[in-house]
């Protein structure tokens, strides 16, 4: 029963105080939201890379020019 107590003791506090959970959160996973948001960036600037590469190739197969594509 003392395990039970304790847990909802621990969801009543977290939700008296919103922003005490979201911080306790947050510095609890800190370091993998970080990672993700690098990750994230990472994947845009090489989507970002293949798009500008595979264009000028694209717009030759199909005959198209800049203005058609752009």
């Amino acid at each position: 029963m003392a395990g039970t107590e304790y847990s909802a003791g621990m969801t009543d506090a977290m939700t008296a105080d919103p922003a005490g959970a979201a911080a306790v959160f947050v510095a609890r996973y800190r370091w993998l939201i970080l990672l993700g948001l690098i990750t994230a960036a990472i994947m845009e600037v090489l989507d970002t890379t293949i798009v500008n590469v595979a264009l000028p190739q694209m717009a030759g197969n199909l005959g198209a020019t800049q203005e058609e594509i752009g």
